[in-house]
């Protein structure tokens, strides 16, 4: 008989490339899942029942908006009621909280239904909720994960530095399971590449491209500065995803014709829009702690198109960078000279070009879903036992 996984989400699976992957393999290793996603802003569906990549999705639509910080505690108090109810009223085997704001609906439904409890850490949320600007709850999300890791059956997450801190925090088991990405999803003919590239006017552009949470803490207005500010008409900033620089980098791009604002486009666009590309960049503000410990998407979505990466030195993100010399690092990222360097080292000399792109196909072998889905396996068997 199979098990029955409900996954609790607090923003819509089609922008979570990472949880597709998780739980396309679940269903194909026979697992039943069911994803209760808050699609705060209606962005993808106002529909409360769908498919997203064939996987189920039960959307919670509390209206809501990104970067209102303690404005929307509400929200949250409203969207872990409805979960708690909807998990009450059905049958389960395992509860699968993505981050620290599914985990208390989850654990107390499945305390009271005596289920299995697995906890999904992609951050650690009190030094997430440091960045976001939320300050005075920062005390309390750190007291509350100190009290429900404890009542989880398993914990994983995307990184040693993250585990280390659960660890502290009482967590028991915990297996890193990393973001890497799924290589077929990257393989894309040279026509579908041109293709996009020539929907987006960057046919004949050296492409810089980011998607994701649209923050400070990712320096892209000091990014967006650079590519305004040089003379170099051959080289653009493809920027896109969701948050509070949203309207401020559109702006950009109205104004500057060497970037390219593409807003919000789902999980499952990411790979060609990346492939399409020539450089990926990733770089973080070393203030943040939370960026510096976590391993961001951007890192295994370049290694997995074949493509150089630009990223923060510090944490587990430069390591790997150094370690497969897939790109090249920002030692001090609060200093925009520092990015404007990294950029111009890689368009004014093809042969460090090349050899970045030949080390990121190579890194492959390493970081790659195919692998990392195992592991993945191994967390859900245990949890059967």
């Amino acid at each position: 008989m199979k098990k029955k996984v409900v996954v609790l989400l607090i923003s819509p699976l089609e922008i979570d490339s990472r949880m597709c992957n998780e739980l396309k393999t679940l269903i194909t290793a026979g697992y039943d899942v069911i994803v209760y996603a808050w699609d705060r802003e209606r962005a993808f569906s106002d529909k409360a029942y769908g498919k997203v990549e064939g996987i189920p999705v039960n959307r919670v639509l509390v209206k809501s908006a990104y970067g209102r910080g303690v404005g929307q505690l509400f929200n949250y108090f409203c969207f872990w009621v409805i979960v708690f109810f909807r998990l009450l009223k059905i049958n389960f085997d395992i509860v699968h909280c993505v981050d620290l704001n599914t985990l208390l609906p989850g654990v107390i439904a499945a305390k009271l239904k005596r289920k299995k409890i697995l906890y999904d850490a992609h951050e650690d949320f009190p030094a997430l909720m440091l960045d976001l600007k939320v300050r005075p709850l920062v005390p309390l999300a750190a007291k509350a994960e100190s009290i429900l890791i404890k009542m989880v059956d398993s914990v994983i997450t995307v990184s040693n530095p993250i585990s280390d801190v659960l660890k502290k925090r009482g967590a028991r088991e915990i297996t890193v399971v990393r973001t890497t990405k799924l290589l077929a999803e990257y393989d894309y003919t040279q026509d579908q590449v041109f293709s996009l590239r020539k929907k987006l006017g960057v046919q004949d552009k050296f492409v810089f491209f980011y998607i994701g949470l649209l923050s400070h803490n990712r320096k892209l207005i000091e990014i967006a500065n650079i590519f305004t500010q040089d003379q170099n008409n051959d080289i653009v900033f493809v920027v896109g995803g969701y948050g509070i620089l949203e309207e401020e980098l559109k702006k950009a791009a109205q104004e500057c014709a060497k970037i390219v604002y593409i807003g919000r486009i789902a999980g499952n666009e990411v790979p060609l829009y990346t492939k399409a590309s020539n450089v990926i960049l990733a770089v973080n503000t070393k203030k943040s702690k939370n960026s510096n410990t976590t391993l961001p998407n951007k890192l295994f979505e370049a290694i997995a198109a074949g493509r150089p990466i630009i990223g923060s030195s510090l944490g587990p993100m430069g390591r790997i960078i150094r370690e497969t010399e897939c790109g090249l690092t920002v030692d001090d990222p609060d200093n925009a000279e520092n990015i404007k360097k990294a950029i111009f080292t890689i368009i004014s000399d093809k042969a460090i070009y090349a050899k970045l792109c030949c080390n990121a196909v190579a890194a492959q072998q390493t970081y790659a879903w195919e692998k990392t889905a195992k592991t993945l396996l191994r967390v859900y068997k245990n949890l059967e036992t």
